[in-house]
């Protein structure tokens, strides 16, 4: 089982949701039947890339843009390029941090009709 945990590279990646992320990380790891990865957007990264961490797990990560998330352009590359990488054939647990991620989130259950998808709410606008 696959078990990709979507990520920003902004200030709040490094304190609450950041720690939640980790927390949720470690606690999957000890779980042997799931694989880890992370989607990490809006990094500082010039180019998209691909690195594993000591606890093998995989970090696929998106360069920072200059236009919004919820751009269709934007959400369409990434799940191009994630479309590479997953096995439509295993099952899928994507599980999203911010609600910006929402056309992502859309065009990835699209694409993998049998996977999950998780949302976890952290913040509202609002507050």
């Amino acid at each position: 089982m696959n078990y990709y945990i979507f990520n920003n590279g902004s200030r709040a990646s490094h304190y609450g949701i950041g720690t939640y992320v980790h927390q949720l990380t470690n606690a999957l790891s000890k779980v042997s039947n799931y694989r880890i990865y992370h989607v990490e957007l809006q990094t500082d990264v010039k180019e998209f890339t691909i690195e594993k961490d000591e606890q093998g797990i995989v970090h696929y990560l998106f360069p920072e843009l200059h236009y919004p998330l919820e751009t269709t352009a934007f959400c369409r590359n990434v799940c191009h390029i994630l479309n590479k990488f997953i096995d439509p054939h295993e099952q899928n647990i994507f599980q999203f941090n911010y609600f910006h991620h929402y056309q992502i989130a859309l065009a990835l259950k699209a694409k993998f009709v049998r996977s999950r998808i998780i949302l976890a709410i952290h913040y509202f606008n609002w507050c």
